[in-house]
């Protein structure tokens, strides 16, 4: 996983975004449920259980928006399994 500039759409702009590269995916990865991630996978430091990410994140979106978030992050393999243990 790497992070990279891309340009993406907001409103009437076209504007610069951070986003997730993955060897095994051919595009990059700004949004997840419509939410900017990159300042989420930010907000991680080392190692962390499910509940502590989802206490961080949501101090910038709704739980149940960060609990899909999560779920999505692993399934794209962004998010190690064994990192995240609740």
């Amino acid at each position: 996983m790497s992070f990279k500039q891309v340009p993406v759409i907001e409103g009437t702009y076209v504007i610069a975004a951070k986003a997730v590269t993955l060897l095994d995916h051919d595009e990059p990865v700004v949004f997840l449920d419509g939410v900017r991630f990159v300042p989420l996978i930010e907000m991680l430091r080392g190692p962390m259980r499910c509940g502590d990410i989802l206490q961080l994140w949501t101090l910038l979106v709704p739980y149940q928006q960060a609990l899909r978030i999560l779920f999505a992050s692993v399934r794209l393999g962004i998010l190690c399994p064994d990192a995240v243990r609740w």
